[in-house]
């Protein structure tokens, strides 16, 4: 009988609560709130509600994870980014060395392709930057080590006046560029970096390979519509960074006519290209050419190559 008691009351108040409920939160079946208080699953177990709304509330939680731009990742080796400042991962070291051998800028800077036997006996290998922006780096008297031999980067003109002696300085590259080493001696006796106006100098030293013929052009069209036509035909045959030829201009006659067209040609020059260009904002490109005298830098079949910083640290490898 005591039992039959104890369970009654339980019924008595569960009955009792159940009636509570229903006439305040109407509404079960409801998946979202209404306006007229109507109970909601969602509502009744809403995050971060105030206390005195259900009785309880949850906290809300916001992780907090790191900017990835706030750890400066500026490679990648093998498939593992590299971060600076911070950890190199060990995956990332080349086999035979320590961490305590491994440059600053290693990952930055790589040593993008070695070509052996190109050019007749002309050796190549190139150099290519991917420098956080706005950082720099000194590149003279780095290290490129062959199995044959061990190349030292030369000093270099920065801006290649045609008016100058252009006395050579030290190699400051920043991001995204290129630096192509060639063996022999430069036609122009200098290293230099090229800029808007380098390819005219095809014209006059035979640089082998050619170097870009991307340059501005020297004419107006409206400088020249007054000429004879033959005059006008010539100039507007001219390429990319070709001069008038010193035939052509020998061929004119010694009309008035003639003498206007070969003073004009006359002007078509690389100084004249400097003089117009050497202010533009992009005149000075982010490619430098330089030439080491070593013969037979590099094995024509398979050589392993190190590039390494002016402390002796490694910067890359590079084997083919």
């Amino acid at each position: 009988m005591e039992s039959f008691i104890k369970w009654a009351v339980f019924l008595i108040i569960f009955i009792g609560v159940f009636i509570y409920f229903w006439n305040n939160y109407q509404g079960f079946s409801s998946s979202t709130p209404n306006e007229g208080g109507g109970f909601s699953w969602r509502n009744f177990f809403t995050f971060n509600k105030a206390s005195s709304t259900y009785g309880f509330s949850f906290p809300s939680w916001t992780p907090n994870f790191g900017s990835p731009a706030s750890y400066g990742v500026v490679g990648n080796i093998g498939g593992t980014s590299i971060s600076t400042p911070g950890y190199l991962p060990d995956a990332a070291i080349p086999a035979g060395f320590t961490r305590s051998q491994i440059s600053p800028y290693f990952g930055q800077i790589k040593l993008s392709s070695v070509t052996a036997s190109t050019f007749g006996n002309t050796n190549l290998f190139q150099l290519y930057s991917s420098l956080p922006a706005g950082k720099k780096a000194n590149i003279t008297g780095w290290h490129v080590k062959g199995n044959r031999t061990d190349v030292a980067i030369p000093r270099a003109v920065d801006n290649y006046n045609p008016y100058s002696l252009n006395d050579e300085g030290d190699i400051i590259i920043s991001q995204g560029s290129v630096v192509s080493i060639y063996q022999g001696t430069s036609p122009l006796s200098r290293n230099f970096r090229l800029n808007e106006c380098a390819g005219f100098l095809q014209n006059t030293y035979k640089f082998n390979p050619s170097i870009p013929q991307n340059c501005p052009q020297l004419y107006s069209r409206s400088d020249i519509t007054g000429f004879a036509g033959y005059c006008q035909t010539y100039i507007m045959s001219l390429g990319s960074c070709q001069l008038p030829s010193t035939a052509f201009v020998n061929s004119l006659p010694g009309s008035p006519e003639g003498n206007i067209c070969q003073q004009y040609l006359s002007t078509l020059t690389v100084n004249s290209c400097y003089d117009k260009h050497f202010s533009d904002a992009g005149f000075l490109s982010n490619t430098w050419v330089l030439w080491i005298s070593q013969l037979n830098a590099f094995d024509p079949q398979h050589d392993t190559v190190y590039l390494y910083d002016n402390k002796g640290l490694l910067v890359d490898k590079y084997v083919y």
